[in-house]
């Protein structure tokens, strides 16, 4: 468990790289006006359970901070390489060492950016990242099944999908199911 620890300790402040995205953690520094505005923009959100609250800059300092600390936890800004744009976040959480498996979430909160293929190469980075630097063996993700462009985008960038759970969460007042995806590396 120790060596996990300060593997975890090295690999936090990893940089994860492509062409057109930069995944890196952030920080309470990487806390703007724009990225509070996500927080509290119901379109946005509005297939996130972080649709429930209403954040303040000291709501994400917090939370950036409590994950920067956690050793089950990942969480990268992405941002767009040639400009530097904040754009989103990335979160690889809820690891689990024993199993070697761990969630997956997602939210791209530049809706100028949206359509543009971002979400897909950012989770292709996180997998990599997953798979690769932390040894996992599966990353599982779940999606309302009336979120599309998410689902698009995780079965682009090769999760699957492995199970339904039925009307599990409301949606504009009404039950929808929840779509249960997996993806596992590649030997």
């Amino acid at each position: 468990m120790r060596a996990m620890q300060n593997l975890y300790k090295k690999i936090k402040m990893k940089t994860i790289a492509s062409t057109r995205l930069i995944l890196k953690p952030l920080s309470e520094y990487n806390i703007s006006e724009q990225y509070l505005a996500w927080m509290n923009n119901r379109d946005i959100l509005m297939f996130t359970e972080s649709r429930w609250k209403d954040y303040t800059k000291e709501d994400l300092v917090d939370f950036v901070k409590k994950i920067n600390a956690s050793d089950r936890d990942f969480l990268f800004g992405i941002f767009i390489a040639k400009s530097q744009k904040h754009i989103g976040n990335i979160k690889i959480g809820n690891i689990d060492n024993n199993h070697k498996f761990a969630d997956l979430g997602i939210i791209i909160g530049e809706k100028s950016e949206w359509g543009k293929g971002y979400a897909t190469e950012a989770i292709k980075l996180a997998l990599d990242f997953a798979f690769s630097a932390l040894g996992l063996y599966k990353v599982t993700a779940g999606v309302y099944s009336n979120n599309t462009g998410s689902l698009k985008a995780l079965k682009r960038a090769g999760f699957s999908e492995c199970g339904t759970y039925h009307n599990h969460c409301i949606f504009n007042n009404e039950r929808v199911d929840v779509i249960m995806l997996e993806i596992f590396k590649k030997d």
